[in-house]
């Protein structure tokens, strides 16, 4: 019984993800890894399992509005916490938050794992998070999202150093009806949080990491509030919240993975940006060390597009490029021993995955407060498939004359001189060497094949009946 129980919680949680494209049996094969203690769709539209903790009560904009709100398909609820009126009291962080707590939580089955859940900003600046390990009225860490920002919040009150810089995510504030997904690890002192936004690739590392050693047991509860924003009505849905003791196993569709990992949210300190002039067209090519890659699942072995980012010190606003190819390659060369002449780092599966224009609409201000967002993206024509098992990736890029665009894109250090050139778009041989760009690869499981999708509709009946 306990087995059947397991494979129809699984199944529901690959039926319920509106980012699968039927992707039920690679979820089922990895069901076990997984280790799930709780899943909550609210599906019973009640919230018996949670204790309601009335973060507002007494308050002017109180007490909670704790409400299950029927989806539009009629089986199922999402789970609001909202204000009754407009929070005015900002003036400390936290200080305008209400809270709900898995109330099995109490067990210490759950002192150390990672909660995964989905939320809807339903008003302009609520903030929505999830805590670790409550005891009593403190807790080890929480996510404050609003107002375009994350923070991990410590025992003591204080916010990680990231939080002091303010970590923007790519598509700016998280704004009205935007729908997040957002996952918060603990991990004996290790605590980790990442977050990205419904129809974006899941990031495969955490964006934000902490260690605090204060509690080391605890249960978990989710939160909405207006951060540090006055003026705001309080209100937000939560929905499909997991826990799960190791990290839960990738079901995205499409993953994405910055190289080098550091950069993802911070800037190279030595590097100020490479200046490519594309005036009388370029032709490149930029070793990305295999290393890197090692953490791609190998569902996610198919590369669908690259995305860019100019360096932090410039406004480039929106432009049309000209004509350009990208062909990515595995290749056995080294970044130390790449020849300036192109054809000899080219692997024998080189493939042509982009040939055309592209149309950027980048922001017009500068991010003061951390790196500028990838907006120079490629969605390529074909995918590439590659295995980091067997060599280094290799990405050729060809550029046509183009005018008088030029603008220095986000460069680092780490790999040396990783990205050769020559500013000539017919060249056959680079004049130089200098530091690599820093680059979010995206990554897509194969759209599933005939057999795959009559499997799932099969499998429909059973998981109704067994709801």
């Amino acid at each position: 019984m306990e087995n059947l129980d397991v494979l129809n919680l699984t199944i529901k949680l690959a039926l319920r993800s509106s980012r699968l494209a039927c992707g039920i049996l690679f979820v089922l094969a990895h069901a076990t890894h997984a280790q799930t203690l709780m899943f909550d769709a609210f599906d019973d539209c009640d919230d018996v399992e949670w204790r309601r903790i009335d973060g507002f009560n007494g308050k002017p904009w109180g007490p909670t509005q704790y409400e299950l709100v029927p989806e539009a398909s009629g089986d199922s609820c999402s789970y609001r916490l909202a204000s009754s009126d407009i929070v005015t009291d900002s003036g400390e962080l936290f200080s305008g938050y209400t809270y709900s707590a898995w109330q099995p939580a109490v067990s210490s089955d759950y002192d150390n794992g990672y909660v995964r859940l989905r939320a809807v900003i339903e008003t302009q600046g609520t903030g929505v998070g999830i805590g670790m390990r409550n005891v009593g009225s403190a807790y080890t860490m929480g996510l404050n999202s609003a107002n375009g920002h994350a923070w991990i919040v410590l025992a003591d009150g204080t916010a990680t150093p990231a939080s002091l810089d303010g970590i923007a995510y790519q598509s700016g504030y998280f704004s009205q009806a935007d729908t997040w997904w957002l996952q918060a690890g603990a991990d004996g002192p290790d605590f980790s949080l990442k977050y990205w936004k419904a129809g974006e690739p899941e990031p495969l590392l955490p964006q934000l990491t902490a260690t605090d050693e204060t509690f080391g047991t605890g249960r978990f509860f989710i939160m909405a509030g207006n951060g540090t924003t006055d003026g705001v009505v309080t209100s937000a849905l939560f929905d499909e919240i997991q826990f799960t003791v190791t990290e839960p196993t990738i079901t995205s569709s499409q993953v994405s993975l910055v190289v080098p990992h550091e950069y993802a949210r911070a800037e190279d300190a030595t590097q100020s940006g490479s200046d490519f002039d594309m005036t009388n067209g370029a032709h490149f090519q930029e070793l990305f060390p295999a290393d890197e890659f090692q953490i791609v699942p190998s569902s996610h072995r198919w590369i669908t597009g690259i995305r860019f980012r100019p360096d932090a010190s410039v406004d480039i606003g929106a432009f049309l490029t000209e004509h350009r190819t990208i062909t990515l390659s595995t290749t056995q060369a080294n970044v130390d021993d790449l020849s300036m002449t192109f054809a000899d780092n080219r692997g024998s599966d080189e493939t042509l995955v982009f040939d055309g224009e592209l149309s950027v609409e980048a922001s017009a201000a500068s991010i003061v407060d951390g790196p500028r967002d990838f907006e120079i993206v490629y969605n390529f024509d074909r995918p590439f498939y590659y295995d980091p098992s067997m060599g280094n990736l290799l990405a050729e890029v060809v550029i046509a004359p183009n005018g008088d665009l030029a603008f220095p894109f986000d460069t680092h250090g780490k790999f040396g001189s990783s990205l050769i050139g020559t500013l000539d778009a017919n060249a056959t041989e680079a004049n130089g060497a200098i530091a690599g760009t820093v680059t979010e690869f995206i990554f897509t499981v194969p759209e599933p094949t005939y057999p795959m999708v009559v499997i799932c509709a099969a499998l429909l009946p059973f998981v109704r009946r067994q709801r």
